[in-house]
């Protein structure tokens, strides 16, 4: 699961349970639902919000940074060889892209 997906996940859950809180308990917890609204506005206009270092320190990545990976691990198995290419010459290069990709 990537980044994004898990900001609009955990956004969701926090959103609901401040939300249930804020009927059951005290009506201050409505505040929480608001305050996940204010992060996802930022991070819809400005590309970042407070829980993405978070979520990076975790190990979730970009669906940038997964797409790069998948393909240089095709590469590595040999997908997009074509059959006139030298043999061992498309797996140096995918080697390369992997390790870039992981950096």
């Amino acid at each position: 699961m990537d980044v994004e997906r898990t900001l609009e996940a955990n956004a969701a859950s926090v959103s609901l349970i401040g939300s249930l809180l804020g009927f059951t308990v005290d009506r201050r917890f409505f505040a929480l639902p608001g305050l996940v609204a204010g992060f996802l506005l930022q991070h819809a206009v400005q590309g970042w919000c407070p829980p993405l270092p978070i979520f990076r320190h975790l190990g979730f990545r970009t669906a940038r940074e997964i797409d790069d990976e998948r393909n240089a691990l095709k590469s590595m198995r040999g997908d997009y060889r074509t059959p006139g290419m030298m043999e061992g010459f498309g797996r140096a290069n995918a080697r390369n892209s992997l390790e870039a990709a992981q950096a």
